[in-house]
């Protein structure tokens, strides 16, 4: 037996509900997709960036661990004088529009373990 024609409301029926049935084909390839791009990733090693304030300081540093006239551990104003000419922002003042100084990456170098804060 044939059907009989669709009339214009039950053809918007039939085109949902074989759209409802694709999607719900389709809808299991997508979560598995969602899943795998949160996948846990692997931790990267943190490195600073070339004349950012924590390559900077970093580098001041290591310049004064290597200076003989130094004994002990550098002042904070000591470690901004060394670091300020491997920097390409200022340790002293924000960037125009900013609050951040280069000075503030210290703490990320902190938290990633990179160096330790010791108290005179």
């Amino acid at each position: 037996m044939r059907k009989p024609p669709l009339v214009p409301s039950q053809k918007a029926k039939a085109s949902e509900a074989s759209s409802s049935s694709a999607a719900s084909v389709d809808a299991p390839s997508a979560m598995t997709a969602e899943k795998m791009k949160k996948r846990a990733r692997a931790e990267k090693e943190y490195l600073p960036r070339y004349r950012s304030g924590g390559y900077a300081a970093l580098m001041a540093l290591l310049e004064c661990e290597a200076d003989p006239e130094l004994s002990g551990l550098p002042t904070k104003q000591e470690l901004i004088r060394r670091a300020e000419p491997h920097s390409a922002t200022s340790f002293m003042t924000p960037a125009a529009g900013g609050q951040y100084t280069a000075w503030s990456s210290v703490s990320t170098l902190l938290d990633k373990g990179l160096i330790s804060k010791y108290a005179a």
